[in-house]
């Protein structure tokens, strides 16, 4: 936590107590401040000594009704419920008695060490235990004392694999809690289909539900509700009528618009596009075929001609990207499971079919731009203001929450903007494989601020995630090097998770000390 001195004060733990007896919003705190341990996040709460009532930090009262506040926005950003009936399909609780033989991890030998069938967990289940955060309901073994603080300040998100010392306590993924998996993908569609089946949509349910990740068949939908391209109604004939109104619209604009391309005013526009279209995700087949890259020009150039306070940046043409897979992958019907990077069109669809689906997945794409563009303008006004206040902000947080890291950067002359200007640019779309940008969007969605605000403390977890590769290289070359070529190939759905929590963590850090944020 960081107070008026710019430090960051650990939690120690002198007596420990059981961290559901606190009853109060401060174990939240204790819990987090306990997590932010250099071998990443733990899905086991820390217990905790602390007391109700203000508590005293560097000589000043910090009121109770904060960390109230924090537990509660915390219980309206992850799914806790799923975690607890995940659990209860599991196998028994442990007992409550630090030290005894049934407190032990499971598969521990005497020692305390975690055997080597513990060593090899399911991804999924680690991802998510990081989502129990504060709310853990009951009560469950502590970890030891000696791996319950960090053994130097700051934040070092890496969690590359788990060794025998690392003290995790997670239970072995028993038959039964395996196959509570399987429904739990069902029973989180089921809470989205009550929610969109609400005579009143009630949008900060559905923001909370999304932060979490939105089921793959109701993405599209979802998405046009969170970004305002769709009524909150749930009303399907209304939905459709609005749609349509919106689809008829666009394709007026680009009856009026597109020819325009060919004008001396605004060939150069095309011209930039037509380049920078073929350059959108090189290795993905789909990308490459011509039906889509001129549905790609036409969204572009008709967005810059309607924008001309920036016109078109390179860089905005990724931002296409996220939403034409989603509303393509619902417009032809295709299942979770298919991939999409391979797809062939013509050989999916005959012409008709495709004259026929695409114009919709293109005009959703187009107005979802425009919304999303509209909450991030200044970053690509003239000199991009926005993008420069946000590697500020980036600079700054680093700063505080991983010293050794800004040192070694400052070290290597390594200036922010050298690395993250495409990340604040593109959006990460760069730097992680489509997929997972798909899924980061779903918590960006259900942000007010999402692709503003809380994607600086995604950038500032990202960047944290590398902490101990970039402080082994030795020189700018060197630094510069991985930070260009971050090996995310490889990651999936677990890793954005992880990436999402420490950014979540990072956030309500800060709560209470919003200047650091102050360009």
């Amino acid at each position: 936590m960081i107070f008026g001195d710019g430090e960051i004060k650990e939690a120690t733990s002198a007596s420990p107590v059981d961290a559901s007896e606190t009853g109060s919003g401060l174990t939240g705190l204790a819990l987090v401040v306990n997590d932010l341990t250099p071998a990443g996040l733990r899905s086991t709460p820390l217990r905790s000594s602390v007391q109700e009532g203000p508590v005293k930090v560097n000589g000043g009262l910090k009121s109770m009704d904060s960390f109230g506040k924090y537990q509660r926005d915390v219980s309206d950003a992850w799914s806790t419920e799923e975690l607890a009936e995940e659990d209860n399909a599991g196998s028994s609780r442990q007992d409550d008695n630090y030290g005894s033989s049934s407190s032990r991890l499971p598969g521990a030998t005497s020692n305390g060490r975690v055997s080597g069938q513990n060593r090899h967990y399911s991804e999924h289940l680690r991802a998510k235990g990081l989502q129990r955060l504060a709310m853990q309901s009951s009560g469950r073994a502590s970890l030891p004392a000696h791996s319950a603080i960090a053994s130097r300040p700051g934040l070092a998100v890496r969690s590359s694999s788990v060794n025998a010392n690392d003290g995790l306590d997670e239970r072995p993924p028993s038959s039964s809690s395996l196959q509570s998996l399987l429904p739990r993908h069902s029973q989180k569609s089921d809470k989205f289909d009550k929610v969109l089946s609400m005579p009143s949509l009630d949008m900060e349910e559905l923001r909370r539900l999304s932060w979490s990740g939105i089921p793959s068949q109701l993405r599209a939908n979802v998405w046009r509700l969170l970004c305002g391209h769709a009524p909150p109604v749930s009303s399907k004939q209304k939905l459709e009528d609005t749609l349509h109104r919106k689809r008829e619209e666009y394709q007026s604009l680009v009856h009026d618009y597109y020819p325009k391309r060919h004008d001396d005013q605004y060939k150069d526009t095309f011209r930039q596009i037509h380049i920078d279209v073929p350059r959108m995700c090189p290795l993905i087949p789909l990308f490459q075929q011509i039906v889509v890259q001129e549905l790609f020009e036409r969204v572009l150039f008709i967005w810059a001609l309607r924008n001309p306070a920036s016109g078109y940046v390179q860089g905005i043409n990724d931002l296409v990207t996220p939403y034409f897979m989603v509303f393509l992958r619902q417009s032809l019907a295709l299942s979770p499971e298919e991939d999409m990077d391979n797809l062939q069109l013509d050989q999916v669809c005959s012409s008709a079919q495709l004259q026929a689906k695409l114009p919709a997945v293109e005009a959703d794409s187009f107005w979802c731009l425009s919304k999303l563009l509209s909450s991030i303008q200044s970053n690509y006004t003239f000199a991009q203001p926005g993008i420069q206040q946000r590697v500020v902000q980036l600079k700054d947080l680093v700063q505080r929450v991983d010293a050794p890291l800004h040192r070694h950067l400052e070290k290597c002359t390594v200036e922010y903007l050298q690395f993250s200007f495409r990340w604040m640019n593109n959006l990460l779309i760069r730097e992680l494989p489509l997929k997972c940008i798909i899924r980061l969007w779903d918590s960006y969605h259900s942000e007010m601020e999402g692709f503003a605000h809380f994607h600086v403390y995604v950038c500032a977890s990202f960047l944290l995630w590398w902490s101990e590769d970039l402080r082994n290289q030795p020189d700018f070359q060197h630094c510069l090097l991985l930070l260009q070529n971050l090996p995310t190939q490889n990651w999936g759905e677990d890793e954005v998770e992880r990436l999402l929590a420490k950014a979540y963590m990072l956030k309500y850090s800060f709560a209470d000390a919003p200047r650091h944020l102050r360009a």
